[in-house]
């Protein structure tokens, strides 16, 4: 039985209080909590006291890493260098506040699906790069767990496979949406339920945890994170090839920002989401 999460942003310093206290009663057991910049600099007063208050409700936590200006598969090498020295800084940080799961993206902003025959380049800075943050995470307690990306690199099964298949250890979390968004923005008629249960065959050993929400096709442009209902599509092909494969989920985080409308998610109207993925 996996436990089921909610998002939280370091920026909602004047609402996270009222989001928490809403998730904990339809629910949810734990906060995904994004440490994103401002943090660690200057800010490290707002972590400490969401996760105090998390305990007190007894809610576990986990780390989203950080992503803006942060390029982990960049094959400059300044580049590359700088965000893993940056990495380190708040996978430190966060270690001192609170040893868990630490879900990071190995991004870059290179045009890998547009120029072939230089995605080896790619594969190697994200080996590299991995490898420097494993090892001060270690130092803290922190487990690192790699999410798939929504564009340019890391959005592929293959390429995903390519780079934790050289860490025996290192696990996973499947993002949905993002796997979804990637496909649809490239034109395809994706067939939802071939597609997670392609990812989820490929990577069952490994996948640990999992983003999902709905997303929604507007002309040309794939809008994510927008809160799901049971009967999303997403959803349903999600939990349908959960059950049927060998993957042990501990965490799954309903990665909701906004409703359909546009106006922000609410925690306390997804009691019936939480419920159908805790029996997954």
């Amino acid at each position: 039985m996996a436990i089921v999460g909610f998002p939280m942003w370091l920026g909602d310093r004047r609402s996270w209080r009222r989001k928490m206290l809403e998730a904990f009663e339809a629910g949810f057991s734990y906060v995904e909590l994004s440490l994103d910049y401002p943090w660690p600099l200057p800010d490290r007063e707002t972590p400490k006291a969401i996760v105090a208050e998390a305990k007190k409700l007894g809610l576990d936590m986990v780390f989203h890493g950080c992503w803006r200006d942060v390029k982990l598969s960049s094959p400059i090498g300044c580049v590359r260098e700088a965000s893993v020295s940056y990495v380190i800084d708040v996978v430190e940080a966060a270690g001192e506040i609170y040893p868990t799961y630490f879900i990071l993206h190995l991004s870059t902003d290179q045009a890998v699906d547009q120029v072939e025959g230089y995605e080896d380049l790619f594969v190697e800075a994200a080996t590299s790069s991995l490898k420097e943050v494993l090892k001060a995470a270690s130092k803290v307690g922190m487990e690192i767990v790699i999410e798939n990306d929504p564009a340019h690199f890391m959005v592929t099964v293959d390429q995903v496979v390519s780079v934790l298949e050289r860490f025996d250890d290192v696990r996973f979390c499947f993002d949905v949406g993002h796997a979804y968004a990637y496909a649809a923005r490239r034109g395809r008629d994706v067939d939802v339920n071939e597609l997670v249960e392609s990812w989820l065959k490929a990577l069952d050993r490994k996948t640990v945890g999992a983003h999902v929400y709905d997303c929604i096709v507007r002309d040309h442009w794939v809008e994510e994170h927008v809160t799901p209902s049971e009967k999303s599509q997403l959803i349903q092909a999600f939990v349908k090839a959960a059950r049927s494969k060998p993957v042990k989920l501990n965490f799954i985080t309903v990665e909701a920002f906004r409703k359909p409308d546009g106006s922000p998610a609410r925690f306390g109207e997804l009691k019936d989401i939480v419920k159908l993925l805790t029996d997954i």
